[in-house]
């Protein structure tokens, strides 16, 4: 008797946010399980209801413990989970849903970024499909040793679904609201080109470098276990058989229908502000002071200081929300002044000629082109990195992605992976 194919399908809350949208899901997962597919299906919280979740725990208290807090977040994942399990058995398929605690999805156990240590109980997931269930499992959370519910971090339901997939021995599909992994945000460009086929080391660079299409610990995991992943546009969202195939192994990117070429791609980041802390003595330990105000915030990147041969100015971009905070603990704890500039956003160019001056001229005549003032630059190992105002990132997207060819040919579009 022939195994039966077996997928991990990933829907992100985008995908589920209406009760249409759950329906849509319902029978596109009921329909392959009647085709003799093995299900397990990891689902994220609906549209905005993990932010709606965040921002009921500090309304009601600021300070809330981690627990608290975590507890009540993981909620939206469950409360999905429950959901889709409604709709999948009104289609006509049997569904074993699974929590954390059944699984034993044991955790480092930090709250509200906790990491997954093992998975106890991997049994009770071929349990329910040898009995022929679709099984769903509530994604971005796991427990601690003592059995406390703790959440993975932003786009935690990934790292769910990835590691599900390394334990189950299956490939996982990632449904998201947009086609595929592409070489820069649709959302802020039109026909971004979509990769066809990317390598797990490829998307790991562009994980690192702020790509958001996956969270980039569920790529680790994929790459420690060669585990191949999907990422396509969710038959809630759109129609279309395109996507992106991430595969390990060490072959280029290839663009849908132009073959294989080395990686290039654009990733942005708005909402930032830029701190500056100036006159800082030229002192071994200094600049580990000073970096250690950083610690523990979302997004941090350390940028050149201001060039005279010694650290005086030490300059870090963050998330606007963190630059104040961040300035006045500084300028409390070392007596130091701090600049702020906010309203920054970040383009970052990953090429494998960024230090090339032919690329380097190509990236500023682009962007003064489009009639944009670049409020700083500097070159990363493989990257160019470039500051603009957060009004001008779109002109700046749309003037780089056309200029490197990051826009893809209209009679590809439709093109793509076209397994299931």
């Amino acid at each position: 008797m022939a195994e039966r194919p077996r997928y991990v399908r990933k829907f992100g809350g985008a995908s589920l946010a209406t009760d249409d949208q759950l329906a849509t899901v319902a029978r596109f997962i009921a329909r392959n399980a009647k085709d003799g597919k093995q299900e397990i299906v990891v689902p994220s919280a609906r549209g905005n209801e993990t932010d709606e979740l965040v921002a009921t725990s500090r309304e009601i208290n600021p300070n809330a413990s981690g627990a608290t807090r975590d507890f009540l977040v993981s909620s939206g994942e469950v409360k999905a989970a429950g959901l889709l399990a409604h709709y999948i058995e009104a289609a006509g398929a049997k569904v074993t849903l699974l929590d954390v605690h059944q699984l034993g999805m044991l955790t480092t156990g930090e709250y509200e970024r906790a990491r997954i240590k093992t998975v106890q109980h991997p049994g009770v997931i071929e349990q329910a499909l040898d009995a022929g269930n679709v099984v769903i499992i509530p994604g971005f959370q796991g427990i601690t040793e003592t059995g406390a519910v703790v959440t993975l971090g932003r786009g935690g339901a990934d790292l769910s679904a990835g590691v599900i997939a390394a334990v189950t021995k299956a490939e996982c599909f990632f449904y998201k609201d947009v086609r595929g992994v592409c070489a820069a945000d649709p959302r802020l460009v039109e026909n971004a080109r979509c990769f066809r086929t990317i390598t797990l080391e490829q998307m790991r660079s562009l994980c690192e470098w702020g790509a958001g299409v996956l969270m980039l610990r569920a790529v680790q995991v994929a790459m420690a276990h060669a585990v191949t992943l999907h990422v396509r546009l969710s038959p809630s969202v759109g129609e279309g058989r395109g996507g992106t195939m991430v595969v390990p192994g060490s072959s280029h990117a290839d663009f849908e229908g132009s073959g294989f070429a080395p990686l290039v791609a654009l990733t942005t980041q708005c909402g930032l502000a830029r701190v500056a802390v100036r006159n800082v003595p030229d002192e071994l330990g200094q600049l580990a002071k000073i970096s250690s105000a950083f610690k523990g915030l979302d997004f941090v990147r350390q940028l050149q200081d201001d060039g005279r041969g010694t650290i005086s100015t030490v300059v870090h971009l963050v998330k606007k929300s963190d630059a104040q905070t961040t300035a006045e603990r500084i300028r409390k704890d070392h007596g130091l002044p701090v600049d702020v500039e906010d309203g920054l956003a970040e383009l970052l160019l990953i090429n494998p000629y960024a230090n090339d001056p032919d690329a380097l001229a190509t990236r500023a005549s682009a962007i003064a082109d489009a009639k944009v003032n670049i409020r700083m630059s500097q070159s990363i190992g493989n990257v160019i990195m470039t500051l603009v105002s957060d009004t001008d990132l779109p002109k700046a997207a749309n003037a780089l992605a056309l200029r490197f060819g990051l826009i893809e040919p209209a009679k590809s579009r439709d093109a793509g992976d076209a397994s299931e």
